[in-house]
């Protein structure tokens, strides 16, 4: 069994390719707005390198969100494609699963401990999930405060964002900045595995990715500007 993963949820372009034997490589780029010219190459680079072609995948697992409203119409709409034309299932991988498969390289500690999900929904808004030692809260969008006030046991907040949250959070509380460093796509392969194995999949032509926020068309005030 070989499943090959995809993460666009953010600036980072990430594939994996997980086996049977265990990982089997992957690579990953930070290519903001780019993701549509670099996503088909790069999983076409990951299948040559190992000596394998889409024909051998059994399974695509993709990020599924929440996350950028592009990067996720990019990464499923090829998962989509992919599964389509080679008549294989989809499975779709939330992000804060991802996040919580790669716990030990995130506490930077080799046990489970509490760790503190963001992702910037911009507006003093944040969407996020809290990994306890019983499980994965369910996500939700709240403001930064919120989440200080309601899991003061949380001391490694991780975050995908361009602000430097350090400085709003409090002493003796660490924060890592998400983006490209840690590859999502690697544990969205190891969890697609594993969830693969367990007969999960998910329908293929309803299958849609999850935003931070709805999609809205503002007008401008001015309607001779349209």
């Amino acid at each position: 069994m070989l499943i090959l993963a995809i993460d666009t949820f953010s600036p980072v372009c990430g594939t994996a390719l997980f086996s049977d034997a265990g990982p089997v490589g992957s690579i990953q780029q930070t290519v903001p707005n780019r993701h549509s010219e670099v996503l088909l190459p790069q999983i076409s680079s990951l299948l040559s390198d190992n000596n394998l072609t889409l024909s051998d995948v059994s399974a695509v697992a993709v990020i599924s969100g929440p996350g950028s409203f592009t990067g996720l119409r990019i990464g499923v709409s090829t998962a989509k494609g992919l599964c389509m034309g080679a008549g294989i299932p989809l499975i779709g991988i939330p992000v804060f699963d991802a996040l919580a498969e790669i716990r030990p390289e995130l506490a930077n500690q080799k046990k489970k401990t509490e760790i503190g999900f963001l992702i910037d929904a911009r507006q003093g808004d944040w969407y996020g999930a809290v990994l306890k030692k019983s499980g994965l809260t369910a996500p939700e969008c709240k403001l930064l405060q919120k989440w200080k006030e309601e899991n003061p046991e949380v001391t490694v907040w991780v975050a995908e964002t361009d602000q430097d949250l350090q400085e709003l959070l409090p002493d003796g509380i660490r924060f890592s900045d998400l983006t490209g460093k840690f590859c999502l796509a690697e544990a969205a392969a190891r969890l697609g595995f594993e969830w693969f194995s367990q007969g999960k999949s998910n329908p293929l032509h309803e299958f849609e990715p999850v935003y931070i926020k709805d999609f809205i068309v503002r007008v401008p005030s001015n309607p001779s500007l349209i």
